[in-house]
C-alpha cells in the first residue's frame, strides 16, 4: 500500500508540474519545447536526488535545485527560450515538488504534515497574486515576466534556509551547507530581479 501511495503521489506531482509548466509557457513556445524541457528538468532532478541519497550526502541536497536549473538553462539557451520566463514558470513546480516530498516522507504526526503542507501551499497564492499585479508596481520599470517567480523564489529559499539552519529533521534541506547555499540562491534571485527591473537582464 505504501509503494502504491508513493507512486500515485509522484505521478500527481509529475503531471501537475508538466501541466502548470506548459500552461505558463504555451503562448510563447511550442508544446514540444515545453514538454521536452519539463521532462529534462524532472529527469535531472530525479537522477540528482537518487545520487545524493545513494551516497548519503544530505549536505549536498542543494544540488537538487542547482543541477536541474543549470540543465534547463542550457536547454533554454540552445533553443532560444527566455530564461526569465522559464524560471517564472518553474516556481509553482518547485512548491509542488516540495509538497510531494513531504507527502512521501514518514513524518512523526499528521498535524506536522498538515502544517508543513499548508506552509508550502501559501507560496502558490503569493505567486499568482504577484503574477496578476506585478505590472502595477512602479519600481518594476521593465514589466518583464519573471517578477513573481523570482520574488517568490527568494522568499522560498530564505524560508528553507532558516529551517535548514535549525536542522529540523523532517525537511529535505538540512544542515549549514544547505542553508548557506539556499541563502545564496535567495540573494541571487533578488539580484536577478533587480537586473530585470532595470531592463539589464
Amino acid at each position: 500500500m505504501t509503494e502504491i501511495y508513493k507512486i500515485l503521489a509522484s505521478l500527481v506531482a509529475f503531471l501537475s508540474f508538466l501541466f502548470i509548466f506548459w500552461k505558463k509557457l504555451r503562448e510563447d513556445y511550442l508544446s514540444s519545447q515545453i514538454f521536452n524541457l519539463g521532462i529534462l528538468g524532472l529527469v535531472s532532478l530525479v537522477v540528482t536526488v537518487i545520487l545524493v541519497e545513494w551516497y548519503g550526502r544530505v549536505e549536498y541536497r542543494w544540488l537538487s535545485v542547482v543541477v536541474p536549473f543549470c540543465v534547463m538553462t542550457a536547454y533554454s539557451v540552445r533553443n532560444h527560450m527566455r530564461i526569465n520566463e522559464v524560471t517564472n514558470a518553474l516556481f509553482p513546480a518547485l512548491v509542488i515538488g516540495n509538497i510531494c516530498y513531504l507527502l512521501l516522507e514518514p513524518l512523526p504526526s499528521k498535524k506536522l504534515l498538515l502544517f508543513l503542507v499548508l506552509g508550502n501551499l501559501l507560496f502558490l497564492p503569493l505567486f499568482f497574486f504577484l503574477e496578476s499585479n506585478y505590472k502595477r508596481i512602479q519600481w518594476y520599470k521593465s514589466g518583464k515576466i519573471g517578477f513573481s517567480g523570482l520574488l517568490s523564489s527568494s522568499i522560498f529559499f530564505a524560508a528553507n534556509a532558516a529551517v535548514a539552519f535549525s536542522s529540523f529533521p523532517v525537511i529535505f534541506f538540512v544542515g549549514k551547507i544547505n542553508a548557506v547555499v539556499l541563502l545564496v540562491l535567495a540573494v541571487f534571485s533578488l539580484l536577478w530581479l533587480f537586473l530585470l527591473s532595470r531592463k539589464i537582464a
